[in-house]
């Protein structure tokens, strides 16, 4: 998360790479913990669906991301705001992760 908003500050070729190094290696860290999460609360059918709508939300962010940062680009005139604010979702997303329950029944007994 901190490379992608550094990201967008640098004018620096060699910096960048090593930014999107980092950033290439946390947004791809995810991926194992991250589809466990519908299974851990959910069972059956619900865990399908559950996962279901992760991936069209997943794919309406393929769309509108790109979009979006476009939309920034030529609004500001400005190539390096639209990485640095499209990290401002992914650092909420990462907070409300941090706010689930640590075992599954705890959401069973609240």
């Amino acid at each position: 998360m901190p490379s992608r908003c550094r990201l967008g500050t640098t004018r620096s070729p060699f910096y960048s790479a090593i930014l999107l190094t980092f950033l290439a290696a946390g947004a791809y860290s995810f991926f194992g913990p991250f589809w466990t999460l519908p299974s851990e609360f959910l069972t059956g059918f619900s865990a399908a669906a559950g996962i279901a709508l992760i991936n069209s939300v997943g794919a309406l962010g393929g769309f509108a991301g790109p979009y979006m940062i476009g939309a920034i680009a030529m609004k500001t005139g400005n190539l390096y705001a639209g990485p640095a604010i499209a990290g401002v979702p992914l650092f909420i997303s990462a907070m409300l992760v941090l706010l689930l329950p640590k075992k599954a029944g705890a959401l069973a007994k609240s």
